[in-house]
């Protein structure tokens, strides 16, 4: 059987706030690489490019904080991560605790600064907030140019273009057509391109380019060609996090720079094969080996999304094709499920494939020795909402193709408690369940007896605080377990006719540490 892939993949996801221009980046891509097929759907969304020869396979991660469990999923299949934030904007909570758990991972990223044309907008500054957010490694590589001679009827310069720092080239806006920059732009970019250089030459392991930089200015062919190759691995290594922007043309729809970010992620964005390997465990859900990229190892893939029986799968490890085994963190027992199209998948890929009978969250591998992959425990449901009318079996039914849900019974027939991420996940599993007939009510939590044991996990550095926001919504009066490196537990038992408020208040640490993982014993 053939195990090797035909082309180069990438797999990256994209992320930001809602409104920051995530899907307007997509579509543009999807128009340059003459009309790849783009389909936003709920969940994660994949829009699959050819660039420069490169299978691009673009994840796009939900905005909205209730579908937290879609992104940590989408992180997981990246290989890189793409920020897309707004020159108007900003960067808000969600995207610096999302930027925490990159650095947590140690994923390799690039910041894509959008909405640069706006007459409001202010590129330099929000470089210059990115990088007090997420340190001095934040790095412009390509600059917004703006038409002297373009200007609105308030004064304002439109976008013309993109400057490379490395290459000193502009890219026009309207043709796409590349010159040199004049003597003067060169100029007047010398100090931020060096920023970039030292920068890349401190990642830099090639004892001559260290050299030439101590001697003159990089800017030959040869010298910008070990610039780039040395920029790869720098980012590669998530030393270094490069700043590209992108803007609308002036009264159109189409977005100048996006042609760039495409030529810089075919180049530069890590290959899967470099990615750690995957941790697994067997069908009872121990903890048993790490699965290394590679196609001839043991088949490992993952459902990101479901509609119909056409599925979105990402291939860790091994090759998808003919029969196959589908197991999730959910449910105790495999199924048998068989790959119609396409005819097979690689360690790498991602892709559409038809699969009948599958769910979002599925680890697919060998029939024989079915795998689970490691549980995204952070992105475990964490808003508890008590409902009535319907029986838990026909509720995790109707979702069992929803991420992030968790459906407990109580002690009453018909009566449940169901975890979601939060009220705007929860409206949408309630007009799933309802569209289908299922008289679900939502019902006052007050009278359910019992007591849920809630733990509380932060950084050590956080301890003494958080302890004392704890003693101030409940009776806690726990001391602090050592739990891995610098982080620390805390443990305590909740009425569980209080728990989402007491779910609400915790949520306010993140004001106070900016990041902390809750579990919620769930039975």
């Amino acid at each position: 059987m053939n195990t090797a892939r035909h082309i180069e993949v990438r797999n990256l996801a994209l992320v930001g706030p809602h409104g920051a221009g995530k899907t307007a980046f997509l579509q543009e891509a999807a128009r340059a690489a003459d009309g790849a097929y783009f389909q936003h759907r709920e969940g994660i969304s994949f829009t699959p490019l050819r660039w420069n020869s490169v299978a691009l396979n673009l994840l796009e991660a939900p905005a909205h904080p209730d579908f937290t469990a879609d992104v940590h999923a989408a992180l997981r299949a990246a290989d890189a991560v793409i920020f897309v934030i707004s020159a108007l904007d900003g960067v808000d909570l969600a995207t610096s605790m999302l930027w925490e758990e990159c650095v947590y991972q140690d994923l390799p990223r690039c910041i894509v600064i959008s909405h640069v044309d706006h007459p409001r907008a202010d590129f330099e500054e929000t470089v210059a907030i990115c990088q007090r957010l997420f340190g001095e490694a934040v790095v412009p590589a390509v600059l917004p140019v703006f038409d002297d001679e373009a200007v609105d009827i308030f004064g304002n310069h439109q976008l013309g273009g993109t400057l490379s720092l490395l290459s000193q080239q502009i890219v026009l806006g309207h043709s796409g057509e590349r010159h040199d920059a004049e003597v003067e732009h060169r100029e007047l970019i010398a100090d931020t391109r060096e920023i970039l250089v030292e920068a890349i030459v401190a990642e830099s392991d090639d004892d001559d380019l260290i050299d030439r930089h101590i001697d003159q200015r990089l800017d030959t062919e040869a010298d910008v060609k070990a610039l780039e190759r040395a920029l790869a691995i720098g980012f590669h290594n998530a030393a270094i996090f490069p700043v590209l922007p992108i803007g609308h043309v002036a009264d159109t729809d189409a977005l100048i720079g996006v042609p760039e970010v495409l030529n810089f992620l075919s180049a530069h964005a890590p290959a899967p094969e470099a990615a750690p390997p995957v941790p697994v465990h067997n069908a009872a859900g121990d903890p048993i080996d790490t699965v290394g990229h590679t196609s001839g190892g043991p088949l490992l893939a993952e459902v990101l999304n479901v509609r119909d029986e056409e599925a979105i799968v990402r291939v860790y490890s091994g090759v998808l094709n003919g029969q196959v085994a589908a197991l999730h963190s959910a449910f105790d027992e495999a199924r048998l499920t068989t790959l119609a199209s396409p005819d097979a998948l690689y360690a790498g890929e991602i892709s559409r494939a038809t699969l009948p009978g599958l769910r979002i969250g599925d680890t697919l591998s060998a029939p024989n020795a079915p795998l689970l992959l490691a549980p995204l425990s952070h992105s475990a449901p964490r808003h508890p909402v008590w409902t009535q009318g319907v029986e838990v079996d026909e509720l995790r039914a109707i979702w069992h193709s929803e991420r992030g849900v968790h459906v407990e019974p109580l002690s009453e027939p018909g009566s449940a408690v169901v975890w979601c991420s939060g009220e705007t996940h929860l409206a949408q599993l309630f007009e799933q369940a309802q569209g289908a007939g299922l008289p679900i009510a939502r019902v006052d939590p007050s009278d359910v007896s019992g007591e849920k044991q809630i733990v509380v996990r932060v950084p050590a550095v956080f301890a003494g605080r958080v302890r004392d926001h704890l003693r101030t919504i409940s009776t806690f009066n726990g001391k602090a377990k050592p739990d891995g490196e610098n982080w620390v537990r805390y443990e305590t038992k909740v009425p569980v006719a209080a728990l989402a408020t007491y779910l609400q208040e915790l949520r306010k640490l993140t004001d106070q540490v900016g990041y902390f993982e809750l579990v919620v014993a769930q039975e």
